[in-house]
């Protein structure tokens, strides 16, 4: 692959150049045209175009007619040519070299793209950027923006102020500041901002906005301080606003390099000048001056017209507060809605490589439910938590979804915080092939979505339901490079076997089981087949082809009284046995309660009856569970695998057990905000055969790890022996169809933890 760098031999580009292979530097003031340099890169078949052509800030203080239409051609006109003339065909990626002066001078804060009260060069890097992103994103090329804060290190550096401090310092020079140097920057050695290009050109695949800085600033007359009394110094007062502060925001950066430790300023100028000072440089965090919130907390709301204004009427009414609107009508991107910008798609995307976004609401019934869809999924990889307004024949006649309850109304269902998720990657899942086992179930399939977002290599999504697993591809369509659909049993050894050979798996996540209660209470063979006997082949299959296991278990394990509960609790033993068997394996449990929503589940039946006008039907207004929305506890069941004990059992951390009928109250209120008319009665219809009013989510005592939201159980260890035994009288009663001995058998078995 050719690199061409577009700009004159600075430092940077110099530097880049040293380090990349097959790389060529082109200047953009020595070619007259844009046909030239077409002619010079036609020869090759791919190339990666970083964008290095601009004038230093500081020639740009001296503008004068002639330097301003140079500037302008080599700077904007002479990129926007290229674009026009150049084979799409022939981008591989794109780098433009952007700068950390086009955040906002004023309000300190990051700014949108159409921010005001930037510079001459500033609004040049800004123009740029738009530039680059609206080619690339339309070209489907990948691009990313690195806007380099204070850049140091070269000895052909002259502009830095860090270079300044060192030749005053050398040659006993009166060094100059402005402002009393007490404006805060971020200082990024050169080295740095080169590994960073490096690695962007070799292993990252997405747009990215990026800042690329160390994350920590100094005050400049502390850098200056460090050296005196030898060095000294004088104030000059200027005219011109600066930003006080600038400190870059490394979360997009350490989401694609994960190892990237730049050098800090106080080291290389030790370094660098052999110089033992008695002073310790003091660097800010951008935490300790508000300068950004890494976490957006207000809505976003997705839609600008009337459904939109609606739902920023009733947020406000709430006490929420709202961000901005989206909307991809032109025509409104231009307006102020209750004092709200209204942006468009793509700075959406940019917004949310420099911040994370927690809630949107998309507010266009009139898409239609795929559509809304579609667009709930573009959204998924932008924020945390995505809902919607249902399409406007359902809004007419106030249905109500669990895609209408959005992350403030479920704190408030489960009477705690939701447990935040972050895009942070999981070291052992990176780059790994994954096989999850009911993938196409709740919990399953939320497993593959986001394992699709933490860069595992391959996921291999098995299930042996045809229709949910029809569901599942057309719902990951845009992934069929990174998923394999596999319609497939867990109970055959060889065809998992096979599996696992084929794909090499590394990594095993065994959601496949049998939940409902009621169902199971009637085909006890079929729980045994699959949720016992498919565990054993799994952990077969793991132990012997060296997989990781991550077995998904329930609270219906504990002191089970129902099918479900006795066979999943066989299922964690199993896995107990393999661990004491093979103490170097890798097989972990995780225990956690209800999930909320899923599959089956009470939730989704009451919304059915609300909607449907049906009667409001509870087993015992007295049953309490503990409950956790899917997003939570898959995000969880993937921390498990970065814990430093591993091959034990995990419990959830779900808060304090909540009485069902407490969540069906509060659904009732919502659906009331919609018809305040209609009357919903509640009616009991006793428990079902295997239910209990409360489930425990441990035996015994549980431990704390190092996450909060995960803890250790210590569970009674069972003699391998008598566990075997009981295995091969389970296959024995399961052939000749005793179902009566299977069950007292169990326990039997399980009676001393009764």
């Amino acid at each position: 692959m050719k690199t061409i760098i577009l700009g004159k031999e600075s430092i940077l580009t110099t530097r880049l150049k040293e380090n990349l292979k097959n790389c060529e530097i082109i200047s953009t003031r020595k070619i007259e045209n844009v046909e030239i340099l077409l002619n010079k890169i036609k020869k090759y078949k791919k190339i990666n175009l970083i964008f290095n052509n601009f004038y230093p800030s500081k020639k740009l203080g001296l503008v004068n007619e002639n330097i301003y239409s140079q500037f302008y051609d080599q700077s904007i006109n002479f990129n926007a040519k290229l674009f026009g003339l150049i084979n799409k065909k022939k981008i591989n990626k794109v780098i433009y070299t952007s700068s950390a002066s086009i955040y906002n001078s004023i309000s300190h804060n990051y700014i949108s793209v159409d921010g005001f009260n930037r510079k001459l060069y500033a609004s040049t890097k800004i123009n740029n950027e738009n530039l680059i992103h609206n080619f690339c994103s339309k070209n489907n090329i990948n691009y990313t923006i690195a806007r380099i804060f204070n850049m140091y290190g070269s000895e052909g550096d002259k502009f830095s102020i860090v270079s300044k401090i060192i030749e005053c310092f050398k040659k006993n020079k009166i060094i100059k500041i402005f402002h009393g140097g007490n404006n805060i920057r971020d200082f990024i050695h050169i080295n740095d901002v080169v590994k960073v290009y490096i690695h962007i050109l070799k292993n990252v695949k997405k747009n990215m906005v990026i800042d690329v800085g160390t994350g920590k600033g100094s005050k400049i007359v502390d850098v200056i301080n460090l050296f005196t009394p030898k060095l000294k110094y004088k104030k000059i007062p200027v005219s011109t606003e600066e930003i006080n502060i600038s400190i870059a925001n490394l979360s997009p950066i350490l989401n694609i390099y994960k190892n990237f430790k730049p050098m800090t300023l106080d080291y290389y100028l030790m370094k660098e000048l052999k110089y033992k000072s008695n002073k310790k440089l003091f660097f800010y965090k951008r935490e300790k001056h508000n300068l950004i919130q890494d976490t957006i907390e207000e809505y976003i709301i997705y839609g600008a017209g009337n459904a939109g204004l609606q739902v920023h009427n009733r947020l406000i009414n709430d006490g929420k507060e709202v961000y901005c609107f989206v909307d991809d009508n032109k025509s409104n991107q231009k307006k102020l809605i209750n004092d709200k910008k209204v942006l468009s798609f793509d700075q959406l995307q940019m917004l949310s490589a420099e911040k994370t976004i927690n809630d949107i609401i998309i507010a266009i019934p009139s898409l239609g439910s795929k559509n809304i869809i579609k667009l709930k999924e573009k959204l998924k990889f932008l924020c945390n938590n995505v809902s919607f307004l249902p399409e406007k024949k359902n809004l007419m006649s106030d249905y109500i979804s669990l895609s209408d309850i959005g992350n403030e109304q479920i704190s408030n269902f489960l009477n705690r915080k939701v447990v935040k998720i972050s895009r942070k990657k999981f070291k052992k899942l990176e780059n790994k092939v994954v096989l999850v086992t009911g993938a196409a179930g709740s919990i399953g399939s939320e497993l593959c979505r986001q394992l699709l977002t933490i860069n595992a290599e391959k996921i291999i999504a098995l299930d042996n339901s045809e229709l949910l697993l029809f569901n599942l591809r057309n719902e990951l369509n845009n992934f069929k490079k990174k998923i394999i659909f596999s319609l497939n049993d867990v109970t055959s050894f060889n065809t998992l076997d096979h599996i696992i050979k084929k794909h090499k798996v590394n990594f095993v996540f065994h959601a496949a089981a049998y939940k409902h209660v009621g169902i199971l209470e009637e085909n006890i063979l079929p729980a045994i087949k699959n949720n016992i006997f498919g565990t054993l082949t799994v952990l077969e299959t793991c132990n012997k082809n060296n997989c990781n296991l991550v077995m998904i278990s329930t609270d219906k394990a504990i002191k089970p009284t129902s099918i479900l509960g006795l066979t999943k609790r066989i299922a964690e033993i199993s896995c107990l046995k393999f661990q004491k068997l093979n103490p170097k394996s890798n097989i972990s449990i995780v225990r956690f309660g209800n999930v909320f929503g899923s599959l089956g589940s009470a939730i989704p039946k009451f919304l059915e009856q609300l909607n449907k006008g049906l009667p409001i039907t509870i087993t015992n207004k007295n049953v309490k569970r503990y409950f956790m929305t899917i997003k939570e506890a898959c995000y969880l069941v993937l921390q498990t695998t970065i814990l430093k004990k591993q091959n034990n059992t995990f419990v959830l951390n779900m808060g304090r057990p909540i009485k069902i009928l407490e969540i069906l109250k509060k659904l009732i209120i919502i659906k009331k905000s919609f018809n305040p008319e209609k009357d919903y009665k509640i009616r009991e219809i006793g428990l079902q055969k295997g239910e209990k009013l409360e489930e425990s989510l441990s035996l015994g005592r549980t431990f704390k790890t190092e996450n909060l939201n995960i803890f250790l159980a210590k569970d009674p260890v069972y003699d391998n022996k008598s566990v075997e035994s009981l295995i091969q009288n389970l296959k024995k009663y399961y052939e000749s169809a005793n179902e009566k001995k299977i069950i007292l058998l169990i326990k039997k078995f399980l009676k001393m933890e009764y």
